[in-house]
């Protein structure tokens, strides 16, 4: 049976890996969308023909957008990690008390 431990880090790299990804899918999605709605592409910070009113808007909705996409992929990342011996079936995790 898998240690205590050795499940914690596991999960915490699953969700961890589970979140990041889901912040990666939504920051694309984010910028097509506002691609399609203002029509010009996502303000830069270096960008000086953006108004500072846009480069605010797009910086809250984002890190707004991420923050709670990220939480939701984190909690369901740890409802798909199994739990006592089905780490070992699974292959997530090679600790077995009796090799």
């Amino acid at each position: 049976m898998a240690t205590g431990s050795n499940q914690d880090m596991t999960a915490r790299i699953v969700t961890t890996v589970a979140a990041l990804a889901a912040a990666l899918v939504v920051q694309r999605a984010i910028a097509a969308g506002w691609k399609v709605v203002t029509g010009h592409p996502v303000p830069g910070a270096d960008d000086d023909q953006v108004s500072t009113a846009e480069l605010v808007t797009y910086a809250a909705v984002s890190a707004a957008t991420v923050a709670v996409v990220r939480v939701i992929a984190a909690r369901k990342a740890t409802l798909l990690i199994p739990e006592g011996d089905a780490w070992r079936v699974a292959g997530w995790l090679r600790h077995s008390p009796g090799r």
